[in-house]
């Protein structure tokens, strides 16, 4: 069966999200609407139980929040569910065709709800002219064959599209032979069928009967409004993406009066799940706990936590009214219903392991422990083993108790909780696999009789409080807990012992305090090790650098005094390369194995520690003397690339470097924050290494401040277009120009382009200004075209980020159309940087076609920078190039030496073989330019002939020189 790209997850994710809104959905009985879906893998599907899943279902669950209505869902296929909505049999069903391409009648959102897979099946023997049969209600034989002709695999075979009114005639003709191919969405998947391909996602969009504008409108609004919460949230909530530094907190005036009038709010725990929530005297303490009990300090109401003894126990609290909401819920459409809850945005995680005796180890057939109620026991438990194997308990302790008496041969607890409970003595006898089988996101729970405002409180505040402040209150409630040694049960589990204490009582004495002692020790090795050591590489983490910098410059005073004392940040440069070629714990293993020889080879190398990812370590360096660290800077310009004897590639670093203050007070927190920012801008300058100091706090800010008024400027039109001609080198007429950029900023002045085009180039803001330059130089153009005055070719430069932008050949089609000009008057200007990994297959197909389409819309294309990286010759092998601009560094070395003046005349006369036009920039000397001439180059541009002139200055020298 086909099996299609659909997170699962992230529809429980999207289906939580839907409860942050504005105007919250009261719990009332909603107009029910008809609604025709189409069953399909992934997309909705019959759980079995009475109950859907799938992305589609978990959309239109939240939409009808936002549009308040109650969905009835009708199946079939996409043909039937049309006729119904024409019979007027349903209120709604979903169509692949937007209202510009359909003359159905019907009405249809603006944005689509989902979108499925345009699959592609082919008989055994295609033959060489293959028909593919497609219905026209859901494709276009244009898009069609034209990607049929695109796709790598099928790109040589001829094509013949033939088309049929309906699906059934599709499949009919299919099933009889009468063509080769067929092309279906998604939800006409052929199950004794393998798709060969997935051609193109389509849209599909809901489609309401003719009339029903109310009834669009409203559907729109909720599409809206679902939409404003963001694409990041929508569709990229999992833990990693998940906010870290919290969001400010505003609450509206009415979110106010209902916290002013509810003061107190019932929270219900299961407190038996340490260190999430358990009972410490009267009063319940853990993770959720202090997490509420943050909240209610910034909420300024209290939270009072109602504890329970089982999940199942919690969760009655909520449904019989004792307890406003629930402090831990799964985040799963399906769940809500069954539980008739709401829940908010998932504030933390838990993982899942196993738990087995050590003696019995691993059991083919083991009876497995479950809690009741839980959505773990249904979502995997239930899934994964047997009935008969299954043994229910009310709690965990309960569970794990079951595994370690023998009563049933392994459980599934909490990650925290097992390393808990399995530091205590009483526990020896079990073992953790340590794999997580299942990762869940933990939410909050709120009935559907409260107020749904609540829901949207609780949402804003964890996106106040963030990931990261979550993260901490995790770390100091579980290591709050200290683990409970006894005696009594060490007497109690192990009978054999304790008879033998009895015999030999002194002998008894010491083996038990001796016992104790390395359980202990153990224990807080194990704690150590997980809060100072990198999971993988098992080096030293960043917590531990932080906590021990000031005790390793308190042990350096004396070079500290001297300022031999700093800090290091070393970054590995494309370290996706080097993933691609091993496993995360091959560059652990990798890391260690660089930074150990790095250790023993550098004795200045005194200490080093590296954060959470492996591409980065943090060192601090203690000098023999003031100038070491220039020696090694130079050591560093020469050979920074350290080979690795494990793998076969080379690493390259960029460095930041601080030094330690000889004086004053010492912030390790500061201190890292500095060489922080150091690294920063030497990843970003591309430079091997920078040192901190103050003018570099000020180039970043300046940077900020670019980037932060970047857009206003462009809008007040700060931002003007100069042009430098271009000159016929055997006739010394003007041949053409180069649009360029100047910034003449109300607030900093006149910025130079040096000074604000590589800070662009870090975003996509350098997008947005490539297109004002493009559409301002072509709108001279046509204006001097319009007004009957001469005009020359313009180039215009073009950033490597359009390559990988989506969107942009329909952008830059848009552009042609809208501002028509001859062909050959616009020349887009490329660095060979531009593709990037252009030695992939793939790569070089990408480039040829966005290069053709380009040319295709009439551009001409440029190569930028010839000869100054390593690419240029393939490129131009493959790309359809029509300039080649050597870069004024291959004239400059032409000058010097005959090697120099070679590589420039191969370069013209290889440009000039190619039929290409070949100019060279940075021309300043009348020598330059004999030397260009006498070797065969046919266009120059420099100082020479003309410096950049604004758009009146150069429309004043088109007047007075003759143009060809």
């Amino acid at each position: 069966m086909r099996k299609y790209p659909f997170n699962i997850k992230t529809a429980a994710v999207l289906f939580f999200l839907l409860f942050f809104t504005a105007s919250a959905v009261s719990a009332g009985k909603l107009p029910e609407l008809r609604i025709g879906v189409t069953c399909a893998p992934g997309a909705f599907e019959d759980d079995g139980q009475g109950g859907y899943n799938g992305i589609l279902y978990s959309h239109i669950e939240g939409l009808a929040i936002y549009a308040e209505f109650s969905p009835v869902y009708v199946t079939g296929t996409l043909d039937e569910n049309m006729q119904r909505l024409a019979d007027g049999e349903i209120d709604m069903t979903i169509v692949a065709k937007r209202d510009s391409e359909a003359d159905d009648g019907f009405l249809r959102t603006v944005r689509s709800i989902m979108r499925m897979p345009c699959n592609l099946y082919f008989s055994e023997d295609i033959g060489v002219h293959p028909r593919i049969g497609y219905c026209t209600k859901f494709h276009n034989e244009e898009i069609l064959k034209k990607t049929l002709y695109e796709h790598a695999a099928y790109a040589d075979t001829d094509y013949i599209p033939v088309a049929f009114d309906s699906l059934d005639e599709l499949i009919k003709a299919w099933e009889i032979g009468s063509i080769e191919g067929i092309a279906v969405s998604g939800f006409e998947y052929l199950p004794e069928e393998e798709a060969r391909c997935s051609l193109f996602l389509e849209n599909f969009y809901l489609a309401m009967p003719a009339g029903k504008e109310e009834l669009k409108t409203r559907i729109i609004q909720a599409m809206e409004k679902i939409r404003s919460l963001g694409p990041e949230k929508m569709w990229g909530a999992t833990p990693e993406n998940r906010n870290f530094g919290g969001q400010p907190l505003f609450l509206q005036r009415d979110e106010k009066e209902y916290l002013k009038n509810h003061p107190v709010i019932r929270v219900s725990v299961y407190a038996g799940q340490a260190p999430y929530a358990y009972m410490a005297g009267d009063e319940v303490h853990g993770i959720y706990p202090d997490y509420f009990k943050r909240a209610g300090i910034d909420l300024g109401v209290e939270f009072r936590m109602i504890p329970a003894k089982t999940y199942s126990e919690s969760m009655e609290m909520v449904h019989d009214g004792r307890a406003d909401m629930v402090a831990s819920v799964y985040s799963d459409p399906a769940w809500a219903k069954e539980n008739d809850m709401w829940f908010t945005f998932p504030y933390m995680d838990a993982s899942y392991t196993g738990i087995i005796r050590r003696d019995r180890g691993v059991v083919k057939n083991p009876r497995v422990a479950a809690v009741r109620g839980v959505f773990f026991t249904k979502q995997y438990i239930e899934k994964n083993f047997p009935k008969e194997q299954i043994v229910y308990y009310d709690t965990d302790r309960d569970a794990i108790e079951a595994v370690r008496s023998g009563l049933v041969d392994m459980c599934y607890t909490k990650i925290l909780l097992a390393q808990l409970l399995l530091t205590q003595p009483e526990y020896a006898v079990l073992y953790s696999t340590g794999q997580s089988v299942m990762l869940q996101d933990v939410a909050m729970g709120v009935c559907r009789r409260t107020d749904p405002i609540l829901v949207r409180i609780l949402n804003k505040e964890i996106s106040h409080i963030g990931t990261g402040a979550t993260q901490a209150i995790i770390d100091e409630s579980a290591l709050a807990i200290t683990p409970e040694h006894s005696w009594r049960t060490f007497v109690y589990y192990y009978p054999i012992r304790t008879l033998t204490a009895v015999i030999l009582f002194s002998s008894f004495i010491i083996g038990v305090v001796v016992y104790i002692y390395r359980q202990r020790q153990k224990n807080y090795e194990r704690l150590q090790y997980a809060a100072y050591r990198h999971s993988k590489s098992g080096l030293y983490n960043l917590r531990w650098f932080e906590e021990n910098l000031p005790l390793l410059i308190e042990e350096n005073r004396e070079a500290r005094e001297d300022g031999r004392l700093y800090i290091m940040l070393n970054n590995v440069c494309h370290f996706d390369r080097l993933m691609a070629v091993c496993s995360r714990h091959e560059a652990a293993v990798l890391q260690k194995e660089i930074l150990a020889s790095m250790h023993a080879h550098y004795p200045w190398f005194y200490r080093y520690a590296t954060p959470g990812t492996l591409n980065q370590s943090y060192v601090f360096c203690v000098f023999s003397d003031r100038t070491q660290l220039q020696r090694i800077l130079a050591e560093f310009e020469s050979d920074i690339h350290v080979k690795s004897t494990m793998f076969p590639v080379n690493m390259q670093y960029n460095v930041g470097i601080v030094q330690v203050p000889p004086t004053g007070e010492i912030s390790a927190v500061e201190l890292i924050q500095q060489v922080e920012i150091a690294q920063a801008e030497a990843d970003d300058s591309g430079a091997l290494y920078c040192i901190y100091d103050e003018k570099l706090v000020a180039k970043r800010a300046r940077q900020q401040q670019i980037e932060s008024m970047f857009r206003k400027s462009l809008e007040a039109g700060e931002f003007e277009v100069w042009y430098q001609p271009k000159y016929d080198l055997y006739t010394n007429e003007a041949a053409g120009a180069e649009a360029l950029v100047r910034w003449n900023s109300s607030v900093m002045g006149e910025v130079q382009p040096a000074g604000f085009v590589p800070v662009l180039e870090r975003t996509s803001l350098i997008l947005e200004l490539d297109y004002y330059v493009l559409e301002k130089t072509m709108r001279y153009l046509k204006g001097r075209i319009d007004a009957g005055l001469p005009v020359v070719p313009v180039s215009v430069n073009q950033s490597g980020k359009h390559v990988v932008e989506t969107g942009y050949l329909d952008r830059m089609r848009q552009l042609a159309e809208k501002i028509p000009l001859p062909k050959g008057l616009i020349e887009l200007e490329i660095t060979e940087t531009a593709f990037v990994d252009y030695e992939t297959q793939a790569a070089r197909e990408d480039a040829v076609h966005i290069a053709r389409e380009l040319r295709s819309m009439g551009y001409r294309l440029a190569m930028d920078d010839f000869c100054t990286g390593y690419s240029s010759i393939a490129m131009l092998q493959t790309l359809p190039m029509d300039t080649i601009k050597i870069d004024r560094a291959v004239l400059l070395a032409a000058e010097k030496d005959s090697k120099g003046l070679t590589i420039l005349r191969g370069v013209i006369d290889f440009g000039r073989r190619l039929g290409m036009t070949v100019l060279c920039e940075g021309i300043e000397t009348r020598e330059q330019e004999q030397l260009l001439r006498e070797n065969g180059c046919m266009l120059g541009q420099g100082f020479l002939y003309a410096e950049p002139m604004d758009e009146e200055q150069f429309s004043d020298f088109l007047g007075r020189k003759a143009v060809k």
